[in-house]
């Protein structure tokens, strides 16, 4: 065997290995993970939440969080990456923009429950009365704000009427005809005339009513 002449050959073979694993050593170094929470609302982990993370070429990468609620990216090329996760049960949540560098990262989402059908997560009102004694006894003024938040229109939360706000505002004027107290009222509701949506659901969808002025006029007999 001339071993002089097989030296050389081997030497090259020896060095393209060495070459070829630091190339690798040095591309997992550039490497990053990504790492996160699924929540609820209330801050509740998620477990089995469907995670969905996609490259800037439109490539996903699919995973499902453990018993702890947690999800893992590992190996990932820097770069930016769009996350999004889902539950049964849950609203889909929006695509978080995620950039990915070297080393470890984290990015949690937050799930919102589904909410039912034509019923709004917020609603609420005001409404007041002040009497105009010392202009006029028996004059009052009241009025009235009511707002009602964003509805779904089915089950799967994928569809909203947008929420709205109705304003009213009405008077009164008590006094006495031959010996008889009196009560005149106006009463103007939807005062801004506001087009909006009274009422949903996977069937339908109405308006609510226009701007209506109501009057009245009571005694009292006994």
């Amino acid at each position: 065997m001339n071993i002089p002449r097989l030296l050389p050959g081997k030497l090259l073979y020896a060095s393209l290995i060495v070459l070829l694993v630091s190339a690798l050593a040095a591309a997992q170094q550039n490497r990053g993970t990504l790492r996160g929470a699924i929540t609820d609302e209330l801050g509740a982990v998620i477990v089995g939440a469907n995670v969905t993370l996609t490259d800037a070429n439109g490539v996903q990468k699919k995973t499902t969080t453990n018993a702890e609620g947690i999800y893992t990216y590992a190996g990932l090329a820097p770069g930016k990456y769009s996350l999004a996760a889902n539950a049964p049960g849950f609203a889909p949540a929006e695509n978080k923009e995620v950039d990915v560098t070297g080393g470890r990262q984290t990015a949690d989402l937050t799930l919102i429950g589904k909410r039912v059908e034509n019923t709004a997560k917020t609603q609420w009102s005001i409404s007041g009365e002040y009497r105009l004694t010392p202009v006029l006894p028996g004059l009052a003024i009241t009025a009235g704000a009511f707002y009602t938040g964003a509805r779904a229109i089915n089950p799967q939360n994928s569809l909203f009427v947008p929420g709205y706000t109705l304003f009213d505002l009405g008077g009164s004027y008590t006094f006495k005809l031959a010996g008889t107290e009196m009560v005149a009222r106006v009463y103007s509701q939807n005062l801004t005339n506001k087009r909006y949506f009274a009422s949903t659901s996977s069937n339908f969808i109405a308006f609510g009513a226009p701007s209506v002025v109501k009057f009245s006029l009571s005694m009292k007999l006994f």
